[in-house]
């Protein structure tokens, strides 16, 4: 037998529960999407996009609760070029992301997120003396539009990377 205990606050109703969960109370409908897809439309170059979809950001009404915040966008998307020369060992890509705005209610978290718009890019090279390895530079919203992801979290703004990777 393993030994387990809990601790329970003298406040609650129920000191004997192992779980206590906060009540949802009542029936929804919630429909949505995610599509993706990737085009080749030429030897080297593939274009490809994702779009995500969801009928509400909160749900109104919900008993007991009230209104339920999902804390999550109705709409995010995102579109991609990218090039590959195989021969020269290099990749390069371009992608735009897109989020919608959104309520946010977590704890003592509350307020709404702006939509924001960002630009990734990428580079990459196979290293010519050793085939195995590749450097890749990307930057994370390039262009340096400060924005905030979630209510409480900071602003963000240009993200560089620079990536070795080595395969054996």
């Amino acid at each position: 037998m393993i030994p387990a205990g809990t601790i329970s606050p003298v406040e609650t109703p129920y000191p004997t529960d192992l779980l206590a969960v906060s009540p949802r109370g009542g029936a929804y409908t919630l429909w949505g999407a995610d599509l993706g897809a990737d085009v080749a439309v030429a030897p080297d170059w593939k274009l490809g996009g994702t779009y995500s979809w969801v009928s509400a950001d909160t749900i109104p009404n919900v008993q007991v609760l009230g209104v339920v915040y999902l804390n999550a966008p109705r709409d995010r998307a995102s579109l991609r070029v990218e090039y590959t020369n195989a021969g020269l060992g290099i990749t390069a890509g371009v992608r735009g992301r897109y989020v919608r705005s959104f309520p946010v209610k977590n704890g003592e978290y509350d307020g709404y997120v702006d939509a924001y718009a960002l630009v990734d890019l990428a580079m990459g090279m196979t290293l010519p003396w050793w085939h195995s390895a590749t450097v890749t530079v990307m930057a994370q919203n390039a262009l340096d539009e400060r924005h905030i992801e979630f209510v409480g979290a900071p602003e963000l703004g240009r993200l560089v990377l620079l990536r070795l990777r080595v395969g054996w």
